[in-house]
């Protein structure tokens, strides 16, 4: 049965019980021990007969191939998989002992939830690796003696030999025309690449004339058929990985203005903009020029504002009408390059917050941007938006601390009124996506990547509602002759090169930052020299040309703001918190931004500079907008009282603690008991901030709440639930202990419970998760609870719960057993 994909979201019932709480003091551990075979000897003998027959087949390929002698490298390329209790040690796979015939680590993937790897073999070391596996499979000797040998085989799940699958890096599967030549981006092994060059025609393959060099492979644009490919891997093991060549922007911004004119017209008459009344990207920036054809359907003179009338309206600089491409339209390459009809779903607006020449006084700028989305909102009452905010400021590291600019975004992202009452409005609460600022001064060749660590998140990207957006990339080639030989600074996947982090910030407490990253483009390098290129960058609309490239966390911010406003005109009921919870709900990580270390050995040290690095990953609009069969997503909005306010403050307590009943279709997952799951929880919500020199967990805190998810625990009755998470509920005398033991959260509550977007990963088969069927949404402690002047102690607030269940067998189609399950929504019940 094929997977459908593009399935509505799931609404999750008001089947939520609110309950009196009083909090309980825990702490929940972290890392999974591996678990050791048994069987050393049948398993060494699966993976002998294994090794042979990999080797054969490849003979008799050649032999079929009838490939000559002189093109065979003597060698062969394995396909390693590993699994859930026997993560691969990927260090111990790769040998380079022997400088002239090393065994090779050629690229890491993970494939449906587990490790797998591609290594080539000399030929000269097929002996060695045998034995290897012999001594392992010896169960006579202690592995603990001898583990430098044997961990690498027991990591080893099955091997086999490797194919075009082994090396494709795109998500779709191989073209089924095998005939057919395409242009690839090759990536080869050193050396491979001069071979290729010298014997073209005889290969039948056709290798650009320039390269750039990578730290362990070149990479080029390789013109052949997948049959042609195939038998060029069998015989000459080339690749390390290969994919689509993409479309270059270096193509549209080499044309003269007449000619990017001529491309733009095509491409705006096939842009069916979106109705006046439709969400809005408000770009708040140096202003748009709305007369470039792309972005003239979609921002309307009456929609573009200045914060300061003697500036004008029009964009001083070019920056903000490179956003607004991005925003509207995203990376104009591919679509240019296309002939299909382009549905907008958004508009823009533009209010310009930066003057012509110089800068705005620093302690101005909360003033400038409350008062810019006042505009904004004057302009178009009724029109929902999303604030893209690619502007920072370069000053001092805050580590994390609230400046008056961030707090006044976290301020109007809260809806709080400018009255002297303070009145929250949820009507009025907002969605501002800004960018973590870049490393302003040049970037010298070797500072990659240790610098980006300790260069911080710029104000105002530490606020805690906003989404904030860091730059990764995947742009790894220029068609730019005159870079032939230099080398890409950044990886496949790895971060921006100029893109910042909060792995340097002190105070470890404060929010996550980034929370998501995006395509934010590659730099060169010729061992001395960091440089731009057009085709390491993203294409959008320029302020004196048609097209332009740009790069940056600005262009990432950019993109992000596009994905927020496309969810927001699909879902138009979705709450501002909603749509930042969707977008960090479906970001993933890669292997790139591992570096080289599976996630479930890393320890808690390394999930935390990940998060800081990277965010929760690069946010997938498709997942977002919809679910699959396989994959069901569930939404909730609610709202909880945190706090009730006594008399005086030794009377302060906490309120309420929401408990959701999750309609898992138990008797299903438990025939399908084996099949492993993936349990995804996100909760997003937004805070009042208390603007002064405060730390982020103290009693009187920056942040007016907290709220934190815990999970009903395997063999643990909802009412047991209740007693270990609220003390209230718990019989006296009786204790739990704080530690989860299961150990099956990605990050667990010590890394994940950072700010207002929580998120975490739970991982498990079917039959253990049938009966944890019970969430609750607890409060922590905040300024509300304690400022009684200020009169916060009964406000209620907002959350968004974002629930995914999916299932790695994609013929189980939990969608439709969640969705009958909820068919009768039930009604909330209080006690």
């Amino acid at each position: 049965m094929p997977i459908r994909t593009h399935l509505p979201h799931i609404y999750l019932p008001a089947a939520l019980e609110r309950t009196d709480f009083t909090p309980v003091t825990r702490n929940i551990g972290e890392g999974e021990p591996l678990t050791a075979r048994q069987h050393r000897y049948l398993h060494a003998n699966q993976l002998t007969a294994e090794l042979d027959t990999a080797v054969r087949q490849r003979i008799e390929m050649i032999q079929s191939l009838r490939v000559p002698d002189q093109e065979i490298v003597p060698g062969v390329c394995l396909d390693i998989q590993g699994s859930a209790m026997h993560p691969l040690d990927l260090d111990a796979l790769e040998n380079r002992a022997s400088r002239n015939s090393p065994i090779e680590l050629l690229n890491v993937r993970v494939t449906d939830g587990n490790l797998k790897a591609t290594i080539f073999v000399p030929e000269k070391r097929l002996a060695s690796l045998k034995a290897r596996i012999a001594k392992y499979g010896d169960e006579s000797v202690d592995p603990a003696g001898t583990k430098g040998s044997t961990i690498s085989i027991d990591s080893i799940e099955a091997l086999k030999l490797a194919d075009l699958n082994s090396f494709w890096m795109e998500a779709t599967d191989l073209p089924t025309d095998k005939n057919r030549a395409y242009v690839w981006e090759a990536w080869l092994r050193k050396g491979a690449i001069d071979a290729l060059r010298a014997k073209e025609d005889a290969l039948g393959v056709k290798v650009s004339a320039h390269s750039l060099n990578f730290q362990e492979c070149e990479i080029c644009l390789l013109t052949s058929s997948l049959n042609t490919l195939a038998m060029l891997q069998i015989a000459a093991a080339p690749l390390v990985a290969f994919r689509y060549r993409e479309e270059a922007p270096s193509f549209f911004t080499s044309l003269s203005p007449a000619e990017q004119a001529g491309w733009a017209e095509n491409l705006q008459a096939r842009l069916q903009s979106a109705p006046q009344d439709a969400p809005a990207v408000c770009v708040l920036d140096t202003g748009v020029r709305n007369s470039n054809r792309l972005l003239a359907s979609s921002l309307a003179d009456g929609d573009c504002d200045t914060y300061d009338t003697t500036w004008g309206k029009d964009d001083s600089h070019g920056h903000g009408t490179e956003i607004a491409g991005l925003a509207l339209i995203g990376d104009l390459t591919s679509v240019l390059a296309g002939n299909e009809a382009v549905t907008l779903k958004h508009r823009l607006e533009s209010v310009k917050i930066l003057p012509v020449s110089g800068q705005n006084p620093e302690e101005l700028y909360g003033w400038i941007t409350q008062e810019s989305v006042s505009r904004a909102k004057i302009n178009a009452p009724r029109r929902k938006r999303v604030l893209c905010l690619a502007v920072t400021n370069p000053g001092k590291n805050t580590n994390g601390r609230p400046t008056a600019w961030s707090a006044t975004i976290d301020k109007l992202s809260m809806g709080v009124g400018a009255g002297s009452d303070f009145l929250i409005d949820d009507e009025d609460k907002k969605l501002f996506v800004v960018s973590v600022g870049n490393i302003r001064d040049n970037l010298q060749h070797g500072e990659y990547s240790a610098r980006n660590d300790v260069e911080p998140v710029e104000n105002p990207a530490q606020s805690w509602n906003a989404l904030s957006v860091g730059g990764a990339t995947f742009k790894t080639f220029s068609e730019e002759r005159g870079l032939d030989g230099w080398s890409l600074v950044a990886g496949n996947g790895d971060i921006s090169p100029t893109s910042r982090t909060s792995v340097g910030w002190d105070e470890k407490d404060w929010p996550i930052k980034p929370d998501i990253v995006l395509e934010g483009g590659n730099c060169v390098s010729d061992g001395t020299l960091v440089s731009h290129d057009a085709d390491l960058g993203l294409l959008t609309t320029g302020r004196d040309i048609p097209l332009i490239y740009t790069c940056e966390t600005s262009a990432a911010t950019a993109q992000a703001a596009r994905m927020a406003a496309t969810l927001q005109a699909e879902y138009p009921d979705y709450w501002p918190e909603t749509i930042r919870g969707l977008l960090v709900h479906s970001a993933r990580w890669n292997d790139a931004m591992y570096r080289d270390k599976r996630f479930n050995q890393m320890l808690a040290g390394d999930k935390e500079n990940l998060l800081r690095r990277f965010g929760y990953g690069v946010p997938d609009l498709g997942i977002a907008q919809y679910s699959a069969s396989n994959r069901a997503c569930l939404i909730a909005q609610h709202h909880i009282q945190p706090f009730t306010r006594g008399d005086d403050d030794r009377n302060a307590g906490y309120m309420d603690m929401n408990i959701h009943t999750l309609p898992w279709p138990s008797d299903y997952l438990k025939e399908n008991g084996t099949v492993k799951v993936w349990l995804r929880v996100t909760l997003s919500y937004f805070i009042e901030p208390n603007p002064a020199e405060r730390l982020p967990t103290q009693k009187y805190s920056y942040a007016s709440h907290r709220l934190k998810f815990e999970l009903q625990r395997p063999l643990e009755t909802p009412d047991i639930l209740r007693q270990r998470v609220n003390k209230k509920d718990r019989p006296e005398g009786v204790k739990f202990e704080s530690v989860d033991s299961t150990n099956k959260w990605q990050l667990g509550a010590n890394s994940r419970n950072k700010g207002s977007v929580v998120s975490d990963v739970w991982v498990g088969t079917a039959a253990e998760l049938a009966d944890q069927n019970t969430l609750v949404i607890i409060p922590e402690g905040g300024w509300w609870k304690y400022r009684k002047h200020l009169k916060r102690g009964d406000q209620k607030a907002r959350y968004s719960l974002i629930v995914s269940l999916e299932t790695e067998n994609q013929e189980l189609d939990i969608y439709t057993k969640i969705a009958n399950k909820i068919a009768v929504p039930t009604e909330i019940t209080t006690r």
